[in-house]
């Protein structure tokens, strides 16, 4: 399950917002810029002085007056990292927010995220919600404005990180959630304002991907009523093993081809996908290997496959 490493920062500026942090060993980041002008601005740049890559996760624009921005680096080097957003255009004024987590999926934290540069006039301001797909998930919310000072409480589920107390313009609220589902995100401020508002959730490491291995492939000529694999070793109980089929002349129902384990041919578990058509009938096999035998198939039916 994805923690949040120390708290959240955030830092203001003109032409660009600087914000230097002491990065803990195994964490990722998330950035987000904000900024406010009379002319046009787009996404902005993200750069830092470590090398990080960052991917953008979204940006919400309006044209003449502001833009706000995710990114996420979900490796980031460890150490002291001075992170810098610049707007594309001048503003009159540029905010970053910067939070930290560790234990997230390696290659895809991004579980779902939400943008809105402008909520109209309103005392609840919100992005929306968050459809999370994984346990688990840490929420950041963040809320720029340049508008005037308000005070803010934080929605339902959230802790504010800052901004909490007296008059602010920037505030950022943190929620860890339990089961996958829909999660409102929004604030209660003390005046009606118009802010920018993103929000984004980090999930825990997604489960490893199937182990895809080409092993004794081989054909059988049209009219064959035997077609074997030959041994696929199957290593573990989590183990899947895929079996493709290619009918070569017309159409054959998946249910003719039955699935055996072993030299005693007892029938193994299986499922079945039907994929796209590629000359002919293409069909998976998704076999659950809850055994430890060799796998073959074998047709009832002169169907020619490989």
């Amino acid at each position: 399950m994805p923690t949040e490493v120390g708290v959240s920062q955030h830092s203001s500026g003109t032409t660009s917002a600087v914000i230097t942090r002491t990065v803990a060993s195994g964490s990722g980041l998330v950035a987000c810029g904000w900024a406010d002008s009379g002319g046009a601005i787009s996404d902005g740049n993200l750069t830092d002085d470590q090398g990080n890559t960052w991917t953008l996760v979204g940006t919400s624009t309006q044209s003449f007056a502001a833009a706000i921005t995710l990114w996420v680096c979900p490796n980031a080097a460890s150490g002291s990292t001075t992170i810098t957003f610049t707007p594309d255009n001048p503003s009159d004024k540029c905010e970053l927010a910067v939070s930290e987590f560790t234990e997230a999926d390696s290659s895809s934290p991004v579980d779902a995220s939400a943008l809105l540069f402008n909520t109209g006039l309103t005392q609840t301001p919100s992005p929306g919600s968050l459809t999370t797909t994984s346990d688990g998930d840490l929420l950041f919310a963040y809320l720029f404005q340049n508008y005037q000072a308000v005070q803010y409480t934080a929605g339902t589920g959230f802790t504010i990180e800052i901004g909490g107390t007296g008059s602010v313009e920037f505030c950022c609220e943190v929620a860890a959630v339990g089961a996958a589902g829909t999660y409102p995100v929004s604030w209660t401020a003390s005046d009606s304002i118009p802010p920018a508002v993103a929000a984004i959730a980090i999930r825990a490491p997604l489960p490893a991907p199937p182990v895809s291995t080409v092993s004794n492939l081989n054909c059988q000529g049209s009219g064959a009523t035997t077609f074997d694999t030959g041994s696929i070793a199957v290593n573990s109980t989590t183990d899947w093993v895929q079996i493709s089929v290619v009918q070569l002349g017309g159409v054959k129902e998946a249910g003719l081809l039955t699935l055996y384990t072993g030299s005693t041919g007892a029938l193994g578990h299986f499922r079945l996908t039907r994929a796209d058509t590629i000359g002919g009938t293409h069909v998976d096999w998704l076999v659950d290997a809850d055994f430890n035998k060799p796998v073959y198939m074998r047709s009832a039916d002169g169907v020619g496959a490989c």
